[in-house]
């Protein structure tokens, strides 16, 4: 199981390191009530394209869970530029298993994880 407060350090640096206009901790009932939501209130902030990352994370609605789980996905809207920065910076503190594609999330687990296989 991941440490949350890890975790939410991590955002924190990796937003700053990329540029991002957000880094969370959690999402919002779900993926496209998340993403609606960013988007929403970005757009009324005069940025219409937003960028930034948040781990799969609900407390509520459908998609509810725990945070006992030992894989932790990050769903990401980000720049090519701030693709390497986020990896770099994620793959400091845990295993990161990513691509660096737009239409895969990203998944970290904890650094001794190592022979977990994992899917999205």
């Amino acid at each position: 199981m991941l440490d949350r407060k890890l975790v939410l350090k991590v955002l924190r640096e990796v937003k700053k390191a990329a540029g991002l206009d957000f880094a969370l901790g959690s999402g919002n009932c779900c993926n496209t009530c998340t993403w609606s939501e960013l988007q929403y209130d970005y757009e009324k902030k005069g940025i219409p394209e937003p960028h930034g990352i948040y781990i799969k994370w609900f407390r509520s609605g459908m998609n509810k869970s725990d945070w006992e789980s030992s894989v932790h996905w990050i769903s990401h809207a980000l720049t090519e530029e701030q693709k390497p920065v986020v990896m770099d910076v994620l793959s400091k503190y845990f295993k990161v298993e990513w691509d660096m594609s737009d239409s895969k999330s990203i998944a970290i687990m904890e650094m001794e994880t190592t022979n977990e296989t994992v899917s999205n």
